[in-house]
């Protein structure tokens, strides 16, 4: 199929699927709703602008997936599944900062987030299948183990949290709920670098360029929709960019500074062989 009609078929059924999952499993409650109404639900606008927001978050997932596609793997399908875990499991690990800042039921945001998770897989899916076979993808030399990058990731992403707190004073649960608050911040840390080890076959080898695309090209547009749902539902705040900035920048920080250290260390192979390229042998056009 191509790509001008695939991202609107995985807009339209993703969306779909988002709305029919969270009807079934975490439908809207009226308690749910802040007291005071934000802007779309006191104009009666809530339902539509809901309706918006699924329509540009998926544009934007099978957007990105289109760019990294044919460096992600040999299989259509195999890509499709994992875009999907990777930016699904961000929405469900995300879900759960609202336990510590609003005091809402672990259960029922565990629900949400398998909502979530579920219909990105199931977007992931239909790219996936509708994709074409060929692939670009080589052997990826990685320097640095993938636990080392994970944990580079987190570190970053919890001193950045940190700073924005004591810094901005961005809204937090570090003083009310300190030990659930640095086991989200470490959880979410770990996923957005198990997204980076997922992804990092597909992402550009330049350093600056890797970083910028990693960061603010998947994480952050991905990090950024996600926080404007909150604006829609609730309201929009100063707080919702700083912490999304903040987030981002660490991530990319975070990134830049595995890509400087990769490059000073021997690469070995941590991808199976695809297009023909030998088990084992380097090739030039993936060079750093």
């Amino acid at each position: 199929m191509k790509p001008m009609f695939r991202v609107p078929v995985v807009a339209i059924a993703g969306s779909a699927a988002n709305m029919i999952l969270h009807g079934i499993l975490s439908p809207l409650q009226p308690a749910d709703m802040p007291q005071t109404p934000g802007f779309f639900e006191a104009h009666g606008l809530l339902v539509p602008a809901i309706c918006c927001w699924e329509l540009l978050a998926f544009t934007a997932f099978a957007l990105t997936f289109l760019l990294l596609e044919a460096r992600m793997g040999p299989s259509s399908l195999v890509r499709g599944l994992l875009f999907g875990a990777a930016v699904g499991g961000l929405y469900f690990v995300g879900m759960f900062e609202s336990v510590l800042l609003l005091g809402s039921s672990p259960v029922k945001e565990a629900l949400m987030g398998v909502a979530d998770l579920a219909s990105f897989l199931i977007a992931g899916l239909i790219l996936g299948r509708t994709g074409h076979h060929q692939t670009r993808s080589a052997p990826h030399l990685r320097a640095l183990p993938g636990v080392v990058a994970v944990a580079t990731i987190t570190s970053c992403y919890l001193t950045g949290r940190l700073l924005a707190a004591a810094l901005l004073g961005i809204r937090s649960a570090w003083v009310t709920r300190p030990l659930g608050t640095l086991c989200w911040t470490l959880s979410l840390g770990v996923w957005i670098g198990v997204m980076y080890i997922l992804l990092e076959p597909a992402l550009p080898h330049r350093p600056l360029t890797r970083a910028s695309s990693f960061a603010i090209g998947v994480f952050g547009a991905t990090w950024l929709i996600n926080h404007l749902f909150i604006g829609v539902a609730i309201g929009f705040s100063l707080d919702l960019l700083e912490r999304v900035a903040i987030d981002t920048v660490s991530v990319w920080i975070a990134v830049l500074m595995i890509q400087t250290i990769s490059q000073r260390l021997p690469r070995h192979q941590t991808s199976l062989p695809v297009g023909g390229v030998r088990h084992g042998a380097p090739s030039d056009a993936h060079s750093v």
